[in-house]
């Protein structure tokens, strides 16, 4: 697994990126030992081009540019079978879209479960590409 830092205009953000994909990105932090700490992942340099690609969009973004992540690779191995089902179906809703956490348990088959979608939010380990 490659995780490394980037330093982006918001702060320090940890990318680890795995031979399946993205596998974690940190929240800007004001060290790189915070990035690090958040995402939990041994640092281990990263070049290779899903990395590199990887961290080019990360940085666009935190300069403010619209980005668009939905053609990268992720490895959601880290969440819960549920927790990968609410995940997929939050990348279905469009940009700037909002969607409850009950309509989002519907939509990935446990109705009523808002707050095990609540669950899953929280521990979301790539949350600037699925918000």
């Amino acid at each position: 697994m490659e995780c490394d830092i980037i330093t982006t205009d918001s702060g320090y953000v940890a990318l680890a990126v795995s031979k399946k994909g993205i596998y974690a990105v940190s929240l800007p932090k004001t060290t790189a030992k915070d990035a690090l700490a958040e995402i939990g992942v041994d640092f281990n340099p990263g070049k290779s081009s899903l990395f590199c690609k990887t961290a080019a969009l990360l940085k666009r973004y935190y300069a403010g540019e619209k980005v668009d992540f939905s053609s990268l690779p992720l490895d959601l191995s880290w969440a819960s079978p549920f927790a990968q089902r609410v995940y997929q179906e939050l990348l279905k809703v469009p940009y700037g879209q909002t969607i409850t956490y009950g309509e989002l348990a519907a939509r990935a088959g446990r109705p009523g479960a808002a707050r095990a979608v609540g669950r899953s939010m929280a521990t979301n380990k790539i949350t600037v590409i699925i918000p």
